[in-house]
C-alpha cells in the first residue's frame, strides 16, 4: 500500500524518493496507523459473539490479514478478541501474502489439519 502511495507520488512530482525517504515515510504510515487502529473500525454485528462460540466448541480461529503484522493484536485486543485466536499472521509474518494459499498452508501444518478441515471466511 505505501509502495503504491509512493509510486503516485512519483508520477505526480516527478521525484524518485531514496530508501531513506521511503523508510522514514513506512515508519510514519505505522507510526500514524498504530494511533488511530480502530478510531473507525467496527466488528460486524454478532462476530465477537460467534467467535467465542467457536473457540467455546475447541475450533482452532486463526486470523490471516494483509494488515501490518505489529498491529495485527492490537487491533485484535482493541475489539476483545485476540485471546479467542491462536495464531495471527500479518503481511509480513510469512514469504507470502494473501490471496497466495500459502498462509493457509502453513496454518494447516502448524495445527495439523488438511486444507479440506479448514474454513476460511474472508
Amino acid at each position: 500500500m505505501i509502495a503504491r502511495a509512493l509510486e503516485w507520488a512519483k508520477v505526480q512530482t516527478g521525484k524518485d524518493f531514496s530508501d531513506a525517504e521511503m523508510e522514514q515515510v513506512k515508519e510514519r504510515f505505522n507510526v500514524y496507523y498504530a494511533e488511530n487502529l480502530c478510531n473507525v473500525s467496527r466488528l460486524y454485528p454478532n462476530v465477537k459473539e460467534t467467535l467465542e462460540t467457536l473457540k467455546a466448541r475447541d475450533y482452532t480461529l486463526a486470523v490471516v490479514t494483509n494488515k501490518p503484522t505489529r498491529h495485527v493484536q492490537p487491533v485484535l485486543a482493541a475489539f476483545g478478541i485476540d485471546h479467542l485466536f491462536s495464531e495471527m499472521l500479518g503481511g509480513q509474518s510469512l514469504p507470502a501474502i494473501k490471496p497466495h494459499p500459502g498462509p493457509l498452508y502453513y496454518l494447516c501444518g502448524k495445527f495439523g489439519v488438511e486444507p479440506r478441515q479448514v474454513l476460511f471466511y474472508r
